[in-house]
């Protein structure tokens, strides 16, 4: 189960209607619709979304006053037991930062974000096409940011995904375009 489903709490109207569609195999279309709103209703729990470059901050401490202000702010939150949102594009761009600009390993990379996910002061757009994204990215040979697409895609029942990339290609739900 993923951490927004553990974490997250919402009225329990909306949580009997999301349980009984998945346990009675609703419509696709219906399935897609109560997943979107449950989305909708954890990230409505964050307060502020925090940016790229504060992440980058926190992870690799390479400016002291940078780092020490985004702690303050991460402290801040957690002492009123709030959230960070963290959103889709913030996600591949941490992933790109670190690995371009820091030239950290994809083992890094994994490593980071299996830290970043974990943490309860952040919560996350699309978190199940990050964790699948990762799962894949950490199997394959395509880059994060392909396989956070697809996994989008797949969220929306637009698969295959078309792409020119052939290391894109290669990944499940995408398709080569000749």
């Amino acid at each position: 189960m993923a951490r927004s489903q553990r974490r997250t709490s919402f009225c329990a109207c909306e949580k009997q209607v999301f349980v009984r569609c998945f346990k009675q195999g609703g419509s696709t279309q219906w399935q897609n619709r109560v997943r979107r709103r449950y989305e909708i209703v954890a990230i409505a729990a964050s307060t502020a979304s925090i940016d790229t470059n504060a992440l980058v901050r926190l992870l690799v401490k390479d400016d002291l006053q940078q780092t020490n202000t985004a702690l303050d702010l991460l402290s801040n939150f957690v002492a009123r037991s709030e959230t960070l949102f963290v959103s889709a594009t913030v996600v591949l761009e941490l992933e790109w930062v670190l690995r371009s600009c820091y030239r950290f390993k994809k083992a890094d990379v994994l490593a980071i974000f299996a830290t970043v996910m974990s943490s309860v002061e952040l919560e996350f757009e699309s978190e199940g096409a990050i964790e699948q994204a990762l799962a894949d990215y950490e199997e394959g040979n395509a880059d994060f940011a392909d396989y956070f697409h697809i996994a989008i895609a797949k969220k929306w029942d637009a698969l295959p995904f078309m792409t020119f990339d052939v290391r894109a290609s290669t990944a499940h739900g995408a398709k080569l375009l000749v």
